[in-house]
């Protein structure tokens, strides 16, 4: 139910870095602001990053009772961010991880493809992302000839959600005019996203009318949602839920496990098994974000660059 609200994330991704950068990096390529892009970039994803593929290793060895050699290569490929160079998907060792590997290279990627789209016309953008499309699922038919778990190896690769990055550059072309309407349709294009699969139980991988339909709608969602009037109480929310955002996806799973744990001892329904998993991931996010993620990113932006710029 979850596989597409992360591909939004995707296509936020580009959307809020050409926000951010597009000024920047339409011209030329500037070696300062390039170190200063790598710094924010660096101290935004690896301390946290490295903490979770820490404590991930350090519970391979307490459960299984031994120190795997393999598995600390993971451990060096995923704490270090380079797993994004090797299959990702196969060297990480920490569930979720593989999207972050294809975010790194993005971002190595981006200063280029900003010089690109900066000055390319909305329609040239619009038919390179629909270009990408077929290559998108020549990669994921490609990936479904093999078993488990190689399939998923093959499928977890930039090229399957180059698409999305280039959604959120065309997103971004557009200069927001605000619609109160627009609220609520997002809210119910959202609906349909987290829900598609619970309404129809069909394998996304391997049904391309699926897979298509819920691109489009993703796209729609973030297109709606960038053109939509946000109420301030609500922003305030929204907001504290996009600073927790990286903390929850990096610490979910250690959640999941204690909840389950609990839930299954207690024979909680799954309603209110699901809704502590909710609550308790956004408390244990905040105090990550707040006492653990944000002193690290300041620590690693001194270390850098000397600054203390925050993004």
């Amino acid at each position: 139910m979850g596989t597409f609200s992360v591909y939004i994330f995707f296509i936020l991704s580009s959307l809020t870095m050409a926000h951010c950068y597009g000024k920047a990096f339409k011209s030329t390529i500037d070696l300062t602001v390039i170190q200063g892009f790598l710094v924010n970039r660096i101290a935004r994803i690896l301390p946290l990053l490295f903490l979770t593929a820490l404590a991930m290793q350090v519970l391979r060895v307490i459960s299984s009772g031994t120190f795997d050699g393999s598995d600390f290569a993971r451990f060096l490929l995923t704490a270090s961010g380079l797993f994004s160079l090797h299959a990702a998907a196969l060297s990480s060792n920490t569930v979720g991880a593989w999207s972050l590997a294809i975010e790194i290279l993005f971002y190595v990627m981006f200063p280029i493809l900003m010089l690109f789209v900066g000055n390319a016309r909305k329609i040239t953008i619009l038919v390179c992302s629909l270009a990408l499309i077929p290559i998108q699922h020549a990669g994921i038919a490609l990936s479904e000839n093999f078993a488990e778990p190689v399939s998923w190896y093959l499928y977890a690769n930039p090229l399957v959600f180059a698409p999305f990055f280039a959604f959120g550059f065309l997103i971004q072309k557009d200069a927001p005019t605000l619609r109160r309407d627009n609220l609520p349709l997002g809210i119910v294009l959202v609906g349909v996203v987290g829900l598609f699969s619970f309404i129809f139980p069909v394998d996304i991988m391997k049904s391309t009318s699926a897979y298509l339909f819920l691109t489009a709608v993703s796209f729609a969602v973030v297109y709606v949602m960038y053109h939509a009037h946000v109420p301030k109480a609500l922003r305030r929310v929204s907001g504290f839920l996009g600073e927790i955002s990286y903390s929850v996806y990096l610490v979910h799973w250690f959640v999941f496990q204690g909840v389950t744990i609990i839930g299954t001892k207690f024979a909680l329904p799954l309603g209110v098994t699901f809704a502590c998993f909710f609550v308790v991931s956004c408390v244990v996010a905040y105090f990550t974000y707040r006492w653990i993620e944000m002193p690290l990113q300041r620590w690693v932006r001194r270390a850098l660059s000397g600054k203390e710029k925050q993004e």
